[in-house]
């Protein structure tokens, strides 16, 4: 009898190895391998009243669905030389479920202020992604998390504000002078430039420049920047051969006039329909404050149409901007450009 007890111990102990061992194999559903293919990348970064705003590319490279997650920003606390983790952290919003392989979504993560303004320590250069979640199934085995030392894209860049041009349509006939303040350094102007433009403007938009005393249908000019961060947290994602109907909708959603919108389109569309898919969005006051403009006499109603626009390999998930008609009154004037970003 004393003998078998040492058997059946040595028997227990092998089955309980085995499970053990079974469990240990099970437990390897999701290497490392998988979780590398996941990518998290800032895009985007702009300053607002409240805090930074950054724009997150949540890609999934791997061979799964992403079936649940939850991605964090935070900022590494300088100590000593050495960066330490700081346990403040900031989920993103726009994120969903059932991410499948090969897709990306855009991710809006606002840090407001009062995490960081009165911390000198927080190195807020360098912000830290994290994501946590589950893979094919939500259950233990196929957790997963992941963390990156995030890059800020390079705002040094320089962006070519192409093709702006300025209609004019006063209630009647009458002088107008045109100023233009651009963050940038000019570049070709029709009719040239010199101090400001001044014209003679009628109703349909005809100008008679005073400089020289030929008649133009609008102002031209474009310029290189390398100041402006653009959002891109909203927008459109357009097949590039999609990209006539888009543009026609869009732009007489905007307010542009037939003649207008087609003169756009005529531009832009080469560059737009070369590409297999594009991001889009309409720049506000990123633009506007860039390139200020000083009319005299003052409009009453002004439309500011610029397109900012990156080209994609694939469809990504993007919130849609929201388009705001507009409404001519009085002296009206249109201006419309664009910018592609590498």
């Amino acid at each position: 009898m004393n003998g078998r007890i040492p058997l059946l111990l040595s028997l227990l102990v092998c089955c309980v190895l085995g499970i053990l061992g079974c469990n240990t194999k099970d437990s390897q559903v999701m290497p490392v391998s998988v979780i590398e293919k996941i990518d998290l990348e800032i895009v985007g970064v702009k300053e607002m009243p409240s805090g930074i705003l950054y724009n997150i590319m949540l890609t999934n490279n791997s061979d799964y669905t992403i079936k649940q997650n939850a991605v964090y920003l935070s900022y590494p606390i300088i100590k000593e030389k050495n960066a330490i983790k700081n346990v403040c952290k900031v989920e993103t919003t726009y994120n969903r479920l059932n991410i499948k392989a090969g897709d990306s979504i855009m991710l809006k993560c606002l840090v407001t202020k009062e995490n960081y303004e009165d911390n000198p320590l927080l190195d807020i250069q360098h912000p830290n992604l994290e994501i946590k979640g589950y893979m094919k199934e939500v259950n233990e085995i196929n957790h997963f998390e992941k963390s990156v030392s995030a890059e800020l894209p390079k705002a040094a860049e320089q962006v070519i504000c192409a093709k702006p041009v300025i209609y004019l349509y006063p209630a009647k006939e009458e002088v107008v002078s045109v100023k233009l303040s651009f963050d940038g350094k000019l570049g070709c102007t029709y009719p040239e430039y010199k101090d400001g433009w001044k014209v003679i403007a009628a109703p349909d938009g005809i100008l008679v420049n005073l400089d020289d005393g030929k008649e133009y249908s609008y102002l031209f000019w474009d310029g290189v920047t390398s100041d402006t961060r653009w959002d891109l947290s909203k927008g459109f994602v357009v097949a590039g051969k999609d990209s006539g109907a888009f543009l026609q909708d869009k732009l007489a959603s905007i307010g542009l006039l037939p003649k207008e919108y087609n003169e756009f389109i005529v531009y832009w569309l080469p560059l737009l329909e070369k590409n297999e898919y594009n991001l889009i969005t309409f720049a506000g006051k990123e633009y506007t404050n860039a390139a200020r403009l000083k009319i005299n006499p003052k409009p009453d109603s002004i439309l500011r149409v610029f397109m900012v626009f990156k080209s994609l390999d694939k469809p990504i998930e993007i919130p849609p901007q929201q388009i705001k008609p507009f409404k001519r009154q009085g002296f009206t004037v249109v201006e419309w450009g664009g910018t592609e970003l590498k």
